[in-house]
């Protein structure tokens, strides 16, 4: 499977988000990339054998230890809602509000104030892991995941562009206090 929104969409927007870091550094805030999408790696009902790369992450986490985590996971669908992640909620549910306040503030309703139900993957296995709160910022009704039909054409540049505006202003909003 191709996977150009999920696994590719997420790498695109942290590689711009890591030339921006590199251009324009921030000053008072440390930012890790971790590049992993293998959550999809275990079998359907074992959780032990998901999400595989942040857990062997979270066993030797480079300190100071993080004070928050965003996943960034299927953000390229032409259609795209990213709708508050129920775990999310639960696990940083501060942040949450703060990133989604920003995006609509800048006039971004593609992040909606509904909730979306329960999704296992890379930011809940982080959390359970560390405790340390964790989002995820995902479009999970995209109808191609896990098909063939999850290919360029039904990405939108528009849509990843929304998301790094998102992610980066939210970072160095951060750093400014």
């Amino acid at each position: 499977i191709m996977g150009a929104n999920d696994g590719a969409s997420g790498i695109a927007v942290m590689m711009v988000i890591a030339e921006l870091l590199n251009n324009y550094p921030l000053q008072n805030l440390g930012v890790d990339l971790l590049f992993v999408d293998a959550e999809d790696m275990g079998r359907s009902g074992d959780i032990e054998n998901f999400s595989l790369g942040t857990k062997a992450f979270t066993k030797n986490i480079p300190h100071p230890l993080p004070q928050l985590a965003i996943c960034i996971d299927m953000v390229a669908d032409i259609d795209a809602e990213f709708k508050m992640e129920y775990f999310s909620l639960v696990q940083a549910e501060n942040e949450v509000r703060e990133i989604w306040n920003l995006a609509n503030s800048m006039g971004f309703s593609e992040f909606s104030y509904k909730v979306q139900s329960p999704i296992y993957d890379d930011h809940r296995a982080f959390f359970v892991e560390t405790g340390i709160p964790s989002l995820d910022i995902i479009d999970f009704d995209y109808p191609y995941w896990h098909t063939l039909e999850d290919t360029p054409d039904k990405c939108s540049a528009k849509t990843l562009d929304i998301v790094g505006t998102v992610v980066s202003e939210y970072l160095y909003l951060k750093d400014l206090r």
